[in-house]
């Protein structure tokens, strides 16, 4: 089959779109590839296609759990065969799995690049023929770029332990340097470089100053038909937007990794089906999620980077049609970039203190502990030991990218089920076991394969066929592991960590040790710097931005630096007074009032000072009206 008929029989789609052939056909004629596609391009059309052409295993090494699990059953519901071995933990499990995908090779098996380390792993799954390798969110391998593993540092190793197969890494955000470390880094092989279209001619970007944020907020999700995503940098406040929102018209629901997986299911469906206009979310909401109609990304507080803000933003407008990216600032941000750097790089001296009371906490002692897995509740440890909750996440988060450990920060989603004896022992188990066959028969007739892979079951669902609390089945499904009949992981909230060193004294935490996490440091604090400059620039925001990612794209024309060139006011206070005939307005009502006010709001602070001041204007708390 063509490279387009099977993109048309297992998408349904009649066309690629952007450079996704030119990528593909690299690939099939052995040439590897660096593949630059911005958010919403569509990049793992880009080695699925070539990977169901080629005779052989599709490797896919990404790091991020939970796209691998959309992946793995978005192939699977195309009749595709797909296996994850990311997550699993038992040694027992590893064993069988690499088996089966041994006797019966998948088209696609994903990897954490962590998973890999795993001796057994990697030689087990070295006998296989990987016809292309494909090394997702490739920016992690750089120390410059702004989520750097260190397992993606041994890719180049896992290429040659495979005998160097076609190679495309993917990623959307990556300045020169970046990409330089991807290329040398990762075992390319003089490879294509294609780079997507950056500029979005029909994305408004717009950097809005003034202090009333919720207002504007809510006056921006008002006025703009259509989808909306409101981006918030932490759990805590989507949930205190979405409320706030939702008092004051505008219909939202929090997304975050917090929730279950119920809910965020049943959030995520409402926003789909257009059921609630605007979904308030931290940024890993949007992943793997292709809406097209989404007309409004707003940040009414500063997104993590500018490299955060490209991925959010680019989650508009997908469909062509004309969208908006606003950025609400207020006289606090270039503060508040430099505090939330230093926050996010603790010093060696409160890494160490912090590793060795969650080292005690666990009862792990110096020289052991390695691949050793925990579930953490972050305040159950912090409390215990008198600690800061948010110092203790980014000491964790430190602690990885140095490679002590592996962090699966938003828990386990989902639960995972999967017996592990044959059908015949399940049968008699049944019969010497009554209050175990109802289960049993349902788990094997809903969940067809759950003898071969780890599958994702829904407890709440299971109670309610075979009429029993939920409280129940999840005893009744721990009582089957703990007789070795299955391999059960609950669903949990709490942080999931590997060690993957054993447990070191102090004088570990030393800056030789720990060159790769200065390093970081030291970029984290250039990226800042970068962020700063784009927010106050009075240059084209999506050609600065270009340029920061190392493209050359012409002046939208539609930014809010581009709109100013053609946007001016004679008399600020005579369309004050005109606004303001036999009514009362607020202070964002008078900024929506007039174009050049929205981009000029010290225009519209300097004109109502003078007509308050004058007294042909007053104030009554809330709202200006003519004196």
């Amino acid at each position: 089959m063509t490279a387009k008929e099977i993109l048309n029989q297992y998408w349904g789609y009649p066309d690629f779109r952007g450079q996704q052939e030119t990528i593909i056909h690299h690939i099939t004629n052995n040439k590897d590839v660096l593949a630059l596609l911005p958010t919403g391009a569509g990049k793992s059309i880009c080695y699925q296609v070539p990977g169901l052409m080629l005779e052989g295993t599709c490797l896919v090494i990404s790091p991020l759990l939970a796209l691998i699990d959309d992946q793995v059953l978005s192939l699977k519901s195309k009749g595709i065969s797909a296996v994850s071995l990311s997550g699993i933990q038992r040694f027992q499990d590893l064993e069988r799995i690499t088996g089966n995908v041994l006797a019966k090779p998948p088209k696609f098996l994903f990897i954490s690049p962590e998973k890999w380390k795993n001796e057994w792993v990697s030689a087990r799954l070295s006998q296989m023929k990987i016809s292309l390798l494909a090394i997702d969110e490739a920016h992690c391998i750089s120390k410059w770029g702004h989520e750097f593993r260190p397992a993606y540092l041994d890719i180049a190793e896992i290429g040659e332990s495979l005998g160097n197969p076609t190679t495309i890494a993917l990623t959307a955000t990556a300045t020169q340097d970046v990409q330089n470390d991807i290329v040398e880094l990762s075992g390319l092989s003089e490879p294509k470089i294609v780079q997507g279209d950056f500029l979005r001619a029909n994305l408004k970007m717009m950097v809005i100053k003034g202090g009333q944020k919720t207002e504007l907020t809510r006056e921006w999700l008002k006025r703009v038909k259509g989808s909306c995503i409101t981006y918030i940098p932490n759990r805590t406040k989507t949930e205190k937007w979405a409320k706030a929102l939702s008092k004051v018209g505008v219909h939202s629901l929090p997304f975050h990794a917090g929730l279950s997986s119920q809910v965020k299911n049943r959030t995520s469906q409402s926003w789909l089906k257009n059921e609630v206009k605007n979904m308030v979310a931290t940024s890993a909401f949007g992943m793997g999620i292709d809406k097209p109609d989404v007309r409004l990304v707003l940040h009414p507080e500063l997104p993590d980077s500018l490299e955060s803000y490209f991925q959010e933003a680019g989650r508009a407008g997908r469909d062509g049609k004309d969208a908006y990216n606003i950025l609400l600032l207020d006289e606090k941000n270039d503060f508040l970039l430099t505090e939330r750097s230093a926050d996010k790089f603790p010093d060696l001296k409160t890494i160490s203190h912090y590793y060795n009371t969650l080292q005690s906490w666990f009862q792990i002692a110096i020289g052991s502990g390695e691949f050793q897995s925990i579930e953490i509740d972050i305040h159950q440890w912090t409390a215990r030991y008198n600690l800061d909750a948010k110092k203790a996440f980014y000491v964790l988060k430190a602690l990885e990218k140095s490679g002590v450990c592996t962090l699966n920060e938003n828990g386990r989603v989902n639960s995972n089920f999967q017996f592990t004896v044959p059908n015949r022992t399940l049968y008699d188990m049944q019969l010497r076991n009554v209050a175990l066959e109802p289960i049993i028969q349902l788990l094997l007739r809903a969940y067809p394969g759950i003898l071969v892979d780890p599958t994702r079951i829904k407890e709440e669902e299971i109670a309610k066929h075979i009429n029993l609390p939920i409280a129940k089945v999840e005893a009744l499904l721990q009582k089957l592991a703990d007789m070795n009949l299955a391999n059960y992981l609950p669903k949990t909230n709490k942080i999931l960590l590997q060690w993957l060193i054993n447990r070191q004294e102090d004088s570990f935490f030393n800056p030789q040790n720990f060159q790769v996490y200065l390093h970081l440091k030291e970029a984290e604090g250039k990226r800042v710097d970068a962020f700063k400059e784009w927010l106050n620039t009075k240059e084209c925001r999506q050609q600065k931005m270009a340029t920061y990612f190392g493209a050359k794209v012409e002046p939208c024309g539609v930014c809010d630096n581009c709109m100013r060139k053609n946007v001016s006011i004679d008399n600020p206070q005579e369309v004050i007074l005109e606004n303001l005939k036999g009514k009362a307005m607020s202070w964002v009502a008078l900024q929506f009032s007039h174009k050049a006010f929205l981009l000029y709001p010290e225009l519209l602070e300097e004109a109502l000072a003078e007509l308050v001041q004058q007294e042909k204007v007053s104030f009554n708390g809330e709202q200006y009206v003519v004196a």
